[in-house]
């Protein structure tokens, strides 16, 4: 990911142990929620314009609605830093 090179420095896990597989709906809410955190941290680093429709593409959250805060936070700082995108 180039346009976000700083999701790189987090550590991984050695060894991620066998669970349940999250269900397609959740897996999509919870990379909804991660967009969401990375524009809320570092908006310049984001490609806006590609990732603003393709996130209101995939809304309203289905499964995890714990993560519409954060949705709401990022689409609430974009709109008020005024985006372009946003406000299509």
């Amino acid at each position: 990911m180039n346009w976000y090179p700083s999701c790189a420095h987090y550590p991984r896990p050695a060894h991620q142990p066998p669970g349940p597989r999250l269900p397609q709906r959740r897996c999509r809410d919870e990379a909804c929620s991660v967009v969401c955190r990375m524009i809320l941290v570092s908006q310049e680093q984001v490609p806006l314009a590609q990732v603003v429709p393709a996130l209101m593409q995939t809304l309203p959250l289905e499964e995890d609605f714990e993560e519409n805060e954060t949705v709401l936070r990022a689409l609430t700082h974009l709109f008020l830093n005024a985006a372009p995108e946003v406000r299509m």
